[in-house]
């Protein structure tokens, strides 16, 4: 099998020798850490891990845009929707495969720590302290390493929510953007007396 190197930027950054043995860590960390390997799979098929940022701020959808701009203007703000939405997409995808993966080792490290706590206890009495299954769940909780894994996946899921706010209106400026074109090609007739309003309707992507 061949041996995968843990990719701190998709899943977890575990300290070693905390809460789990060092072994266990390192052993979850390079089993799940798949997304480089699915990043290289794809490279190899001609598809970049991600795009080149554009060079000038996201549009912005102000009254002004919707009322005074011309149809050069409107042109011009819907490529430059289309460039950052392009952008968006890789990085969108790379957020939710880096969450799977945190997510998945996340389980691991919680099912292995209550193993743990679990062999220690049970061989106890109640007289030498032995834990009830809510007290196990609360040692499951407070060990380092597994708030360590859980700070991880609640990073991934905020930079996810973020990145869907960006999504939406990204989205959104597009649609309307394209409304807005289609209305003006309405207005004038179908003709092109302002600016090129020859492009293709607009169609949301969906799957997020």
């Amino acid at each position: 099998m061949t041996q995968r190197t843990p990719r701190s930027s998709g899943g977890l950054s575990l300290p070693s020798g905390v809460g789990l043995s060092t072994g266990e860590v390192q052993e979850i960390l390079t089993r799940f850490a798949t997304l480089s390997d699915v990043e290289e799979n794809l490279n190899k098929m001609g598809f970049p891990a991600q795009g080149k940022q554009p060079d000038f701020p996201l549009p912005e959808i102000t009254s002004e845009v919707l009322t005074r701009y011309t149809n050069d203007q409107y042109s011009e703000v819907y490529s430059k929707l289309l460039a950052w939405f392009n952008y968006l997409v890789p990085i969108h995808a790379d957020a939710k495969a880096a969450l799977l993966q945190a997510q998945n080792q996340l389980d691991l490290v919680e099912a292995h720590t209550q193993k743990r706590i679990t062999d220690q206890n049970k061989n106890k009495t109640k007289g030498e302290g032995r834990l009830t299954a809510e007290e196990v769940r609360t040692e499951v909780l407070v060990d380092p390493t597994y708030q360590t894994a859980l700070l991880e996946v609640q990073t991934r899921k905020q930079t996810l929510i973020k990145l869907d706010a960006y999504w939406e209106i990204a989205d959104r400026g597009l649609r309307v953007i394209s409304r807005q074109i289609e209305v003006k090609k309405i207005e004038f007739g179908g003709s092109n007396r302002d600016g090129n309003l020859n492009r293709p309707n607009y169609k949301p992507i969906g799957g997020r």
